[in-house]
């Protein structure tokens, strides 16, 4: 005990404070920075996000295609402010009710007024059931694959796993060691990098994801900001080689265009907190940044339920925007003087003047984290060792558009190309969404429950909430085959083969899309199958896979699907995949002529084509698209002209 406290007493980490002023003045213009941020995230949602989603009726005047990176700059504020307030704090006990009191309560209650909308609203593909809900309270249910109530809640993960992070450096007294800590953890992150490309070697997704390794470049730079402005005459060496080495970092695995966007950020980061920009210091962004948290809780699914709402009762894209940026603006205002500020009051207050800074509580507050920390470290690899069954509410969730939405699939003289797609996750909406909004003319078609639909965003008959090959292979076949291309797709992500061929709620929605398509005349020309990765990660044999892989064949020639099967080799989910199911796929289709190989997608690997280890990024997605469209091309090239 008499060795924690001197541990905790001796930490040397204290800041060299400026004139009151001239910090009051920093930390105006920092919030303006995070209002601003949170505004360009708002209007990605509201524009390019929403068309990728659900389609404006009309062009909106303008988007903010970029507007997401609005993220990168709330972690390089975060690393800054962390710093900071363990910089202020005498003991850990100040760390966690500084950060509780600021983060939960306005969040508790912007998750039930989110959940409550998104019901009202009835909004497609994010509604969650009132469990999924209560376990969002927790704010860690991410670890475990749990739905966000709102989906921007991935980011409140990386912020608190990065807060762990900063306590513990202050509890081990490795605080002023932050430097070679940063270091470390980059040079970790360009190691998975280059094990992938050169070795072909996928490491282990969990260790990045609980180590934020995607964006400890961007926390490095916040926090060598606030070194250097607080400390300038310590270790300038250090904190200059490690913000330069997370720029490189940043140009070596993202790419030099993010790299310059990081030295922009940077530039315009360090400017604001040294308060040498008094643009930023006005009434309105100040009141911009007080609302900033919570606006950024509110308003995505909100948003989304008022535009899509106001566009349906007739009223202008560009009209239902502002609208809906107005309601949401005046909810975080509500939400942040009415809950967030008092909440907050209260809790240090009564914190104050407390007894809680004692040394057992300390002693127990550690214990407690590190129990804390092993369990979900636990919990979470072994959920991603044992995907879960296909729910039953999964299949309901599937995205399914509005009826009053349909096109006629009839689009032209030429009998359509007409394209059935089974598989899971990487098959549906869960790639990575697109850094720029698609045009109208690069949409593809659907066939879904009887109607046909022109999209560009969402596929119809799938999971998923992220951009999906589809839409992108459409037109290259339309161009390829001079005639219009119909997708018709049945895509839940973690389900096995199994899940298809025996009784269950993913093989009833099979059955059921194949009579549909029986009775509205959709004869396919080809099934796409992209399935494999849960097979692959559960240990199923090749016999195993050979059988029930059959069996999908004869279920489908029983309901009258005829046209020859492409079975892509599917099978690296953070994983090396399965050499079982690939030799089982190869094996059946060497025997029976109707069964043809696909495209090799395990051989696409990495952050470039992967952009969490699994699913694919927007170049993963072309590159798909590509191998897709040259064994379509291959195998109906000839056999099926247009008529």
């Amino acid at each position: 005990m008499m060795a924690i406290t001197k541990t905790l007493s001796t930490i040397n980490y204290k800041p060299q404070l400026t004139q009151t002023t001239k910090t009051q003045t920093r930390l105006v213009e920092l919030d303006a920075l995070r209002g601003i941020a949170a505004l360009l995230v708002m209007l990605f949602h509201f524009t390019s996000r929403y068309d990728q989603l659900y389609g404006h009726i009309t062009l909106p005047l303008f988007s903010v295609p970029w507007g997401h990176f609005g993220v990168n700059l709330f972690f390089m504020i975060s690393g800054f402010v962390i710093f900071m307030t363990l910089h202020r704090v005498r003991q850990p006990h100040d760390f966690v009710v500084s950060r509780f009191s600021r983060l939960f309560p306005a969040y508790w209650v912007a998750v039930l007024l989110t959940f409550l909308l998104t019901q009202a609203f009835a909004l497609p593909h994010k509604i969650v059931g009132i469990d999924t809900a209560a376990m969002n309270l927790f704010m860690l249910h991410g670890l475990l694959k749990i739905p966000h109530v709102d989906g921007v809640y991935w980011t409140l993960e990386i912020e608190l796993i990065f807060y762990g992070m900063a306590l513990l450096l202050y509890l081990s007294g490795l605080i002023n060691r932050v430097h070679l800590f940063l270091m470390a953890l980059l040079g970790l992150r360009l190691a998975y990098l280059l094990a992938s490309k050169l070795a072909g070697i996928e490491l282990s997704w969990t260790l990045s994801h609980l180590l934020i390794l995607p964006y400890i470049a961007w926390f490095a730079l916040g926090i060598m900001i606030y070194h250097r402005i607080t400390f300038p005459d310590q270790s300038p060496q250090k904190d200059w080689s490690v913000l330069i080495a997370a720029l490189i970092i940043l140009g070596i695995v993202d790419g030099i265009h993010i790299a310059l966007l990081a030295v922009l950020f940077t530039a315009l980061f360090w400017a604001a907190a040294k308060g040498k920009l008094p643009l930023l210091n006005n009434p309105l962004l100040t009141w911009l940044g007080a609302i900033s948290y919570t606006l950024y809780l509110l308003h995505e699914n909100i948003g989304w339920g008022l535009i899509r709402l106001a566009e349906q009762n007739g009223i202008a894209s560009n009209i239902a925007i502002v609208m809906a940026i107005c309601i949401v603006l005046a909810l975080a205002t509500g939400l942040s003087y009415l809950i967030e500020r008092p909440a907050m009051r209260w809790l240090r207050t009564r914190y104050k003047n407390s007894t809680m800074a004692s040394i057992s509580n300390r002693i127990l507050l550690l214990i407690g984290t590190a129990i804390l920390c092993i369990f979900l470290g636990l919990a979470y690899s072994w959920h991603q060792a044992n995907p879960p069954k296909v729910p039953q509410n999964l299949v309901a969730n599937i995205f399914t558009p509005s009826p009053a939405d349909a096109v006629p699939c009839a689009l032209s003289d030429q009998r359509p190309l007409m394209l059935l797609v089974l598989g899971q996750s990487n098959a549906g909406n869960h790639g990575e969404p697109l850094s720029v909004t698609p045009q109208p003319s690069s949409a593809a078609t659907f066939f879904h429950r009887g109607n046909c639909h022109r999209t560009f965003g969402l596929a119809p008959g799938a999971t998923g909430e992220g951009a999906n090959v589809w839409t992108t292979l459409g037109p290259m076949l339309e161009q390829h085959f001079g005639r219009p291309v119909i997708f018709s797709v049945l895509a839940i992500s973690a389900t096995s083969i199994h899940d298809w061929v025996t009784p269950g709620p993913l093989h009833t929605r099979l059955l059921e899309i194949l009579r549909e398509q029986q009775q509205h005349g959709f004869l396919p020309d080809a099934v796409l199958w992209q399935q494999g990765e849960a097979d692959a990660r559960s240990g199923i044999s090749q016999t195993e896979y050979e059988r029930d892989f059959k069996k999908l064949a004869s279920l489908l020639r029983a309901y009258g699907v005829n046209a020859p099967v492409l079975a892509a080799l599917s099978t690296r989910c953070r994983n090396q995949g399965s050499d079982a199911v690939r030799a089982a796929i190869a094996q059946v289709a060497s025997h029976d002529p109707s069964i043809r190989v696909g495209p090799d997608t395990d051989l696409l690997t990495g952050t470039l084509y992967r952009h969490d280890g699994c699913h694919f990024s927007e170049a993963g997605i072309g590159e798909v698209a590509k191998r897709w469209a040259s064994a379509i091309e291959t195998l109906l090239g000839t056999t099926h002209p247009a008529k």
